[in-house]
This record gives structure tokens, sequence and C-alpha cells, in this order.
């Protein structure tokens, strides 16, 4: 790929411009590059036999859920409505174009191109029946732009982008009914955002486990009403975060959250009316709150040290009297900079500093 045109990609995923209309405007670089002309035509959803032949590109398919291929034809047909893709391009080292594909009947696209190591270009996936998508692109090493994912009932999309280690950016992820995102986007280590995101509200409780574990260049997340059940390491090794928006208010499980995060900021709040049930109930000899790897947040940023703290829940027993408290767990940096103030609003809410 000519350097200039892919500086002009991370320029698009830095800023997060809209991807498809920018590369329309880029007009004649779509010829500079062969291969940044198919990508392009993917995006564009454009036949990719009017940029490029898909077999000179070393397109290989393998699988029996289609009812013919033709090497340079840019879809591919499932041989019955419902059909599903389940491991169609699964440790394929061949292909390295995702055509467009009939993905509206689909129930499942779990492990679609698990393992696919030298996918490059993948199309905008709308998939409004399929219910799982976990593993659709895990350990596709080769892959740096996913335009997006319109999946609106999937449920499972865990393992969804694991292990692609040079994905920088996702352009859109609708993902509105899913409880599961443990290991979603794990071992990411150049992904740099996502721009358009649609999760789950506070209503549903998701798994997020390690949801970006070694996302070394993650630098913000914002889903304020997005409420994980399980938050364990979710954002453990994203040692750029700056910034994280979102609600606790599910949540039973936070040992490192944010480890290694020592810059970051926490904006979050308790929007669930179940908040007082998990916290009434929770063990009064744990840490009910993990922040410790957020080494700088008092120091660095004390006003959503602040907002936090202002917007944490009282504790109390589901009869709602006073519970014994439990604990939150602050770095050494952030306790000594803690006020006379907010440690009076922190005990007064029945919690103990540790």
């Amino acid at each position: 790929m000519d350097t200039a045109i892919a500086q002009k990609l991370a320029t698009l995923a830095n800023t997060k411009k809209n991807i498809r209309t920018a590369i329309t405007t880029m007009g004649g670089s779509l010829s500079a590059s062969t291969a940044f002309a198919a990508y392009a035509a993917e995006i564009l959803r454009l036949p990719l036999t009017t940029v490029y032949p898909l077999n000179t590109l070393g397109y290989d398919p393998t699988g029996s859920l289609r009812t013919s291929m033709d090497a340079t034809a840019a879809t591919v047909q499932a041989t019955a409505a419902t059909a599903s893709y389940l491991n169609l391009f699964a440790n394929n080292s061949s292909i390295k174009v995702l055509p467009n594909m009939d993905w509206s009947q689909t129930p499942s696209l779990q492990q679609l191109c698990n393992n696919a190591g030298n996918l490059a270009y993948i199309p905008y996936i709308t998939a409004p029946k399929a219910t799982t998508l976990s593993a659709v692109f895990r350990l596709c090493i080769s892959l740096k732009y996913a335009p997006g994912i319109n999946a609106a009932l999937a449920t499972d999309c865990g393992m969804l982008f694991a292990g692609a280690s040079a994905l920088e950016y996702v352009g859109e992820l609708n993902l509105p009914k899913a409880t599961n995102f443990k290991d979603a986007f794990a071992s990411c280590t150049q992904l740099r955002g996502i721009g358009s995101l649609t999760l789950p509200d506070h209503t549903a409780a998701p798994v997020a486990q390690a949801m970006f574990y070694e996302c070394s260049q993650l630098r913000e997340f914002t889903a304020e009403d997005f409420a994980p059940s399980n938050a364990s390491g979710m954002f453990s090794g994203c040692s750029q975060l700056r910034e994280v928006r979102m609600s606790l208010g599910n949540c039973t499980v936070t040992d490192n959250f944010v480890k290694n995060c020592p810059d970051v900021a926490l904006w979050l709040n308790w929007n669930n009316a179940d908040t007082q049930q998990i916290i009434g109930t929770y063990p009064a000899a744990q840490t009910w709150l993990d922040f410790t790897g957020a080494t700088n947040w008092g120091t660095a940023h004390p006003e959503s040290l602040a907002y936090t703290i202002e917007h944490l829940p009282t504790r109390k027993n589901l009869s709602g009297t006073a519970g014994t408290p439990c604990a939150i767990g602050f770095s050494a940096k952030t306790k000594a900079a803690l006020t006379t103030a907010q440690v009076q609003a922190i005990t007064s809410k029945n919690y103990t500093i540790s």
C-alpha cells in the first residue's frame, strides 16, 4: 500500500471521520494501490470486479454454504435462507478479501474468519438475524480496519476481534442486545478507537471481562449507560487510556478493572435500580470497586474522581438499613490526594478506603 494512502487512512482512524465519505472524496487515489482499491470497493459496497479481480488478490474460498463461486465475483450466497456462515473461512490462510455477502438471514457468524491470518479487507456487515458473533475475526492478524458490524439481535460477541493485533480502528458497532463481550477486543494492541458505538443499556448487565485487555493504544471509552455485571480486567493493560465514561450499576466483579492504566480519568455512575441489591449483598471483607490501577487518578484528574465519588450510591442492606461497610480500592497516590470532604463522603455512604 502506498505510504501516502496509509497515512490518510491513519489520519481517518485518529480523527474518527466517516471512512466511507472520506474515501469517496479521495477520488483518484483509488487507482494508486490495487490493495487499497479492493478495500475501498468493499467499504463503498461496489462490485470488486469493477476494481480488481478477487482471484488475483489471493481469494481462495472453502466451505459448502454457497451455490456457486466465481473467482471474480463479489458475493457469496447461502444455499438456504437460514444458512449459517459458521466457520466458513476459519483457518483459511489464502483469503485476503472478505466479499460482500447476503448476511440478512443467517442466524450465526460464529468463527466466520477465525484465524484467517492473511485477511486484510472486510466489508460493512449487516446481519439482522444473527445471534452469535463469537470469534468472527479472532486472530485475523492482518486486519487493520473494520468498517462496522450491525447485528441488532446478537447476544454472544465474545472474542469478536480477539488477537487481531493489527486492528487500528472500527467504524461502527451496533450491538444493543449483546450479553457477552468477554475478550471481545483482547490483545488488539493497535486499536485506537471505535467510531460509533451502540451497546446494551444498563438493564442488560452483559459480561465485559477483559473486553479491552492489553489494548495498549486505546485512548478512550464512552458508553455512559453501559453497565456490565463483570468488569474484571475490562481495561487491564490499556496503558494509554485517558478517559472512561460508563456505569457500574450492575457490577459485582471489578478486580483489575483498570490495571496498569496510570493516567485514566474515570467518570462512573450507578444508574441502575438494582445497584442497591448488588452493593447490599456484596461481602464486606472484599473490595467492591478496584481502582488501584488508575495510579494518577487523584492527581491528574481530580474532577473525574470528584464526579465518581459524588455519584457513588450509599451501601445499605436490602431492608434499607445500613449494612457492614465494604471497601473501595484506590492507588496510594489517589488516596493521598483525597480531600477530607471526599473521605467523609465515601465513609458516610458506608464504605471504607483500601
